[in-house]
């Protein structure tokens, strides 16, 4: 079986994503011993929430677990501003990783702050200077001019072409970007819309990984993502829509992670990253450890079937495992939230569309996304929603097969693909089709059949 990737990441510094640089909201000193600038509007400051104790007693959790860590930083840190570089330092010869934000917060600032390039050429410089390496870039939003800013800097840093953080899925309690089909998993971005998958011969091997591996069936049922995600503050949050405890936040969150687990084999490659800052770690309202540990218990139970890497690992996986661009990914799976009804639900994923199903409405497509007609708006729509018409379908079964037929009467001219599910068959293995399409059987005994829709009568064959 294909191993499921673990990761951890951890934002050290506060303010280390307050928005995008150009909007002006996160250019401040932020340190425990500084008092925020009134004009930020941020509330931020954590009082028993100290950078260096809180960054070793996450590690030594981490350390329990045997996880290697991403630390998050930005100015505060790589000029030790906090206190924290040199166990930084230390975690990164050990085996961790480092990314940073091109949000500086220094208050005057050396450089333009606004200027991608600028600012991330100062965090090389100076994290050169406290021997820290690079790993990559984290933002909570990327813009084009930031993306040609990375695109030049590929050229020169192997770094530059590592981006994580974007928070397309966080609804609008983060930013405005929300969900609305923006890819699930790591994805080569298009140079004129980061939101947009693209081969790598086309984008100069830029890859992107969203923040949060989410609870796809949940977020699909719901057609919301935002309490739902593999980082441990969000659900213990009942004003976003979470839970009451950190105990059904651990247990809801670990049954996650062990169906994403089960998805591995289909996926390219798999990918858990649970996240959980060290800032404002003691300050938000519940015990994260007791969340954490659920999880990496859970973890535990499976850890024949997972690889613990850092983020910079992970890049490096989906890059080999993934050199042209496919972006193909599948999860099958049931509604673990046991505050709504159980259902069926199904994502599927590639460079071209996103294609979302649930069990009630039957073999039909519920939402595709075509990645190929996208827009930006600023109201967290970013790709074209198609519904195709319902192929009136025949179904002949018996205990040896399953055969489908079904007319296409009109020529759609459509690039999009189509898409048929057969649920709950996991007798069948063969497929035979009178038509060009692919055939994916999943873990749990669903199948699906993607083809284009040309004018004609198809018919397809499942068999033991």
């Amino acid at each position: 079986m294909k191993k499921t990737l673990i990761t951890f990441t951890s934002n050290v510094s506060d303010l280390t994503y307050s928005g995008h640089p150009s909007m002006n909201e996160n250019f401040i000193d932020c340190s425990p011993r500084v008092i925020p600038w009134p004009e930020t509007r941020h509330h931020w400051k954590c009082p028993n929430t100290e950078p260096v104790k809180t960054l070793l007693h996450l590690k030594e959790l981490m350390n329990g677990y045997q996880q290697p860590v991403t630390w998050v930083i930005n100015d505060n840190e790589y000029t030790n501003l906090n206190g924290t570089l040199p166990f930084l330092k230390k975690f990164q010869e050990g085996g961790d990783s480092i990314m940073v934000t091109f949000e500086i917060v220094q208050r005057p600032s050396p450089v333009d702050r606004k200027n991608t390039e600028e600012v991330l050429r100062y965090a090389q410089r100076k994290c050169s200077e406290a021997g820290i390496r690079i790993d990559g870039v984290w933002s909570l939003k990327f813009w084009k001019s930031d993306i040609d800013a990375l695109v030049r800097l590929t050229e020169e840093f192997d770094w530059a072409g590592n981006l994580a953080g974007a928070c397309w899925m966080q609804g609008n309690h983060i930013d405005d970007s929300g969900w609305r089909g923006c890819p699930f998993g790591a994805y080569y971005p298009a140079l004129n819309n980061i939101k947009g998958c693209q081969s790598p011969r086309e984008n100069k091997k830029l890859v992107m990984m969203p923040w949060l591996t989410r609870d796809f069936a949940t977020g699909i049922h719901l057609d919301r993502v935002e309490p739902y995600g593999l980082d441990p503050a969000d659900p213990s949050r009942p004003s976003l829509g979470g839970f009451q405890s950190e105990e059904q936040s651990g247990e809801y969150l670990s049954e996650i992670v062990l169906q994403m687990m089960k998805n591995a084999e289909l996926n390219f490659p798999n990918m858990i990253r649970i996240h959980e800052e060290v800032r404002c770690y003691f300050d938000e309202g519940h015990d994260k450890d007791k969340v954490i540990n659920k999880i990496f218990s859970a973890i535990g139970l499976k850890e024949k079937n997972c690889l613990k890497v850092t983020i910079k690992d992970a890049f490096q996986a989906f890059r080999e495992e993934n050199p042209e661009g496919s972006n193909a990914y599948l999860y099958s799976g049931k509604i673990l939230d046991w505050r709504y009804a159980e259902e069926d639900v199904m994502l599927y994923e590639d460079g071209s569309c996103q294609l979302h199903f649930k069990k009630c409405l039957g073999n039909y497509p519920y939402r595709i996304y075509d990645y190929k007609k996208r827009y930006e708006d600023r109201d967290g729509r970013y790709y074209q929603e198609s519904i195709f018409p319902v192929l009136p379908i025949t179904v002949k079964r018996c205990s040896e097969f399953i055969e489908l037929l079904f007319d296409v009467e009109d020529d759609y001219n459509c690039d999009s693909p189509y898409a048929l599910v057969i649920w709950k068959e996991p007798q069948f293995s063969h497929m035979e089709a009178d038509f060009a399409c692919k055939h994916l059987k999943t873990y749990d005994g669903n199948h699906l059949i993607i083809f284009n829709l040309e004018k004609g009568r198809h018919g397809l064959k499942l068999s033991v």
